[in-house]
């Protein structure tokens, strides 16, 4: 994984991104920095964290890399959360060709963020666009991870080398 530590935390127990975004707060440990990832659903529960995180005054992820994230379809729960993390911490990636969940949500979400949105050629699974989505989302873990260890040794917190990477999957 890069050099990375990665959790998939298992949400096979609920669909219901409510449920699962409590799951993982409780699997976050706030004392490593972190990516958080996310597919589809995962990537509504990576958002979704990250904005409950910020409300409970916990430690914020160093970065959000969202794919095809499921924010804002009609006849389900899922608005676009409210997001602490804002411009270069945001990555987004979406396919023209997807179906599921409208490019226009994530074009909407990267303009309300002020974030980075790689618009590919493929669908929603992104499975003919995986590595180059991948080669540009490391690129970006790595440049958060950089940050952190630099803001870790600017306030003396002491170096921190390859912080957790949870991947949410979702489904």
């Amino acid at each position: 994984a890069l050099g990375c530590t990665t959790q998939a935390p298992d949400f096979r127990f609920s669909r219901d991104p409510e449920a699962r975004t409590s799951h993982l707060l409780d699997v976050l440990d706030d004392r490593h920095p972190r990516v958080l990832v996310g597919s589809s659903l995962g990537g509504f529960v990576a958002a979704r964290a990250t904005q409950r995180l910020a409300e409970a005054g916990r430690t914020l992820p160093i970065g959000l890399f969202l794919l095809c994230p499921a924010f804002d379809l009609a006849g389900y729960p899922l608005d676009r959360p409210a997001q602490p993390l804002r411009g270069d911490a945001v990555f987004l990636v979406h396919g023209r060709q997807d179906t599921v969940v409208p490019l226009e949500h994530s074009r909407r979400a990267a303009e309300a963020w002020q974030a980075a949105l790689l618009e590919v050629d493929d669908d929603h699974p992104l499975a003919g666009s995986t590595v180059h989505s991948v080669n540009a989302g490391t690129s970006k873990v790595f440049c958060w991870e950089d940050a952190a260890v630099a803001d870790a040794n600017q306030t003396g917190r002491g170096v921190v080398r390859h912080g957790a990477v949870l991947v949410i999957f979702g489904s």
